[in-house]
This record gives C-alpha cells, sequence and structure tokens, in this order.
C-alpha cells in the first residue's frame, strides 16, 4: 500500500474530535472579525499568500476576511487545552485521545486530530521524534 493510501486510511480510522472551541489567545479557524484579528497583524500589506505574523508571533492564514488556518511555532503560547510546542506525544493523547491519524511531510513526524463534522484537524509536527 502507497504511504498517501496509508496516511489516507489513517485518518479516516482517527475518531473525530471537537475542535470548535480550540483557539490561540482570542484567534480561531472561521473567526470572521476581522478587523479585531486585524489590529493583530504585522504585516498586513504582504498578501503573497494570505498567511499573515500576529504581534504574539502566531499564523494565520486568511481568506475573504476569515481565518481559515493558523500556525505556530513559539514557545510562549498555548492552544486550548493547554498543548505547546514542548508537548510530547503523551501530553497530546491524553488531551485529545489515542484515535489520531499518522503522516510524514518535510522529514517531520505529524499526528493530528479530525474535527470531521467542522472539516478542519489540528496537527502537531515532530521533528526527530518517533510518532
Amino acid at each position: 500500500m502507497a504511504r498517501q493510501q496509508v496516511e489516507h486510511f489513517s485518518y479516516y480510522r482517527a475518531n473525530s474530535v471537537d475542535l470548535s472551541h480550540e483557539k490561540i489567545g482570542d484567534i480561531y479557524l472561521g473567526n470572521r472579525d476581522y478587523n479585531k484579528v486585524e489590529q493583530s497583524l504585522t504585516d498586513k500589506e504582504d498578501r503573497s499568500d494570505d498567511w499573515f505574523h500576529t504581534k504574539n508571533g502566531i499564523e494565520v492564514k486568511i481568506k475573504n476576511k476569515e481565518i481559515i488556518a493558523i500556525s505556530c511555532e513559539v514557545y510562549h503560547v498555548n492552544i486550548q487545552r493547554i498543548i505547546s510546542l514542548s508537548s510530547s506525544l503523551q501530553d497530546i493523547t491524553k488531551a485529545y485521545g489515542q484515535k489520531y491519524y499518522k503522516r510524514e511531510e518535510q522529514g517531520f513526524n505529524i499526528v493530528g486530530y479530525p474535527d470531521k463534522k467542522n472539516k478542519v484537524n489540528l496537527e502537531s509536527w515532530f521533528l526527530n521524534r518517533a510518532c
């Protein structure tokens, strides 16, 4: 079975997790209060790829004035369930459960939790760590 097929299968075996209340500070997926989000952006003029940096180091992807993706690579920020960049796989599974999907990209081992109802995923990327 090809790796892509295994990853696809792994996704569908994963339990759906309600991620509708997950947020980082005041930033959450689907946020349509663009004026509030815009105040925290540091690079509003660069619209080349729809990704923008916030003052606290979070990156958001915005399309049609709605946040459609969030990326966090800073240690001083936690998401709703107290998960941060320093969290282990054990910390993450304690918060979200054992039924996650696995995939690999750019040398990272990735574990993810889909919210199949809201069509969003929460992923944790691990470099040099097996999952």
